[in-house]
């Protein structure tokens, strides 16, 4: 048989089919609004196993989309060419293709090809998408999608609050076992302890730094019935000494009990026994005088000849530096300013410092497209509330249409902040009041 020409487009997976099959099932039913599915996806990035230019191309393509195309009466669908992306984008044009794949494979976007495979579209007078006149990428398989994602990052809120709990119990468990085992060792007391020393320390080897779940469950386990054993025996051992055992004196003997040094009781005290001795010169000796030049300076004040008295002279102190005063900014405060970046912080009451901070680091910084490497400096340098006031700031001027960089202008507020000068509360407030009064344009809205 002989083989088929290549068509010229590109080769259609399993995974892209289920993804173009998908995207038909948009419509006003299954529709989701914007900001909900942008939020899904940077929350579950890490779970989607997706590189770094995955996630930016797809952010970018997000950052074209409008949110009357979320609605249901029309498809979020985005028509940039491969030329711009390149250029807005940290990659070149065959990692760009690639990570195209990617996206359509897991199930996120798909391709609406024009006959001729050009990106293309039209808007109506209303903003709206004419469909039949657009041809790019499809974003509805992540509407479609949203729900799914949203139980997947709770279940995984679940999963990683279940493996504190379990390493919490893991790590007591671990102490108290081998407390009773070393005290039982110091006093020489009858038992299994070099047994229960050895399974104690294959325990704690089997865990490793990314033990799973269901491991470190059977782990916590594996710990509560030593833990068990390891009472039991000391229990017994216990009993015997209250039955007057001779190995209890011979304990006793060999360590006696301190009753001076250790607390009794809510009115005895850990005695402390001091090393300096004090004798009566020492309770008794004066502080030595300060120098007459001290004592009297000589610019506190004096009369002149008619017996008026003079204003005393001021020795100029050493010169302070300048601190630009800055009113501080709470949560209520700051999204009260920044109006558009609160309705992407999520919270079932008032918002805290965690949820704004929250939504920085899982939104905002895959939105802004925001390097790890620079919002770690900004913690550095400004402090984790203040590094999401400034991002907050950034968004808000980012969807003026004022900043076209938002990690470039984080570093220049970086940079700012290292050298004394940042004013961030004085900034967030001029630009609020830009915004209600004549907005600079040009370099002065930049400030």
């Amino acid at each position: 048989m002989p083989k088929p020409r290549p068509s010229g487009l590109r080769k259609i997976t399993p995974a892209i089919n289920d993804a173009m099959s998908l995207a038909d099932e948009w419509g006003t039913q299954t529709a989701v609004d914007k900001r909900r599915a942008v939020t899904a996806f940077n929350r579950v990035t890490h779970l989607l196993r997706l590189n770094s230019q995955a996630i930016e191309l797809m952010n970018k393509l997000l950052s074209f989309s409008q949110e009357q195309d979320w609605t249901g009466a029309s498809r979020p669908i985005v028509w940039p060419d491969n030329s711009r992306l390149v250029c807005e984008c940290s990659f070149e044009l065959s990692a760009l293709r690639r990570n195209f794949r990617k996206l359509a494979e897991a199930g996120l976007i798909s391709f609406k090809d024009s006959p001729k495979g050009q990106r293309f579209g039209k808007r109506d007078q209303n903003g709206k998408i004419v469909l039949a006149s657009s041809f790019g990428i499809d974003l509805s398989p992540l509407g479609l999608k949203t729900p799914e994602l949203e139980d997947l990052f709770e279940r995984d809120k679940q999963r990683a609050v279940q493996h504190r709990e379990h390493s919490r119990k893991f790590t007591i468990s671990r102490r108290l076992i081998a407390s009773i085992i070393e005290t039982a060792s110091d006093h020489q007391i009858a038992g299994p302890w070099e047994t229960c020393a050895r399974n104690l320390q294959a325990i704690v080897q089997r865990r490793r730094p990314n033990t799973p779940l269901h491991e470190l469950a059977e782990l916590c386990d594996a710990l509560e019935t030593l833990l068990e054993r390891v009472k039991t025996a000391y229990a017994a051992a216990s009993e015997k000494f209250s039955h007057g055992d001779s190995d209890v004196d011979n304990a006793e003997e060999k360590f006696p009990r301190v009753s001076k040094m250790a607390p009794m009781g809510p009115t005895s005290g850990t005695f402390i026994q001091s090393t300096v001795q004090k004798t009566d010169s020492s309770l008794y000796t004066k502080r030595r005088s300060a120098p007459a030049e001290q004592q009297f300076p000589s610019d506190i004040g004096s009369a002149d000849e008619n017996g008026s008295e003079k204003e005393p002279l001021r020795r100029p102190g050493p010169k302070q530096p300048e601190k630009l005063a800055a009113r501080p900014v709470d949560p209520k405060t700051l999204l009260l300013l920044c109006p558009q970046f609160k309705e992407w912080v999520v919270s079932d009451k008032t918002p805290t410092w965690a949820d704004i901070i929250n939504t920085v680091e899982t939104v905002m910084r895959g939105h802004l497209l925001i390097a790890d490497s620079t919002w770690n400096a900004a913690t550095l340098a400004l402090g984790r509330e203040q590094a999401a006031v400034a991002v907050a700031l950034i968004f808000e001027k980012h969807e003026a249409g004022l900043i076209q960089s938002p990690g470039a202008y984080l570093n220049g507020i970086i940079t700012k902040a290292k050298n004394g000068q940042l004013a961030l509360s004085k900034s967030l407030f001029h630009w609020n009041k830009a915004k209600d009064g004549n907005r600079p344009e040009g370099p002065a809205a930049w400030n």
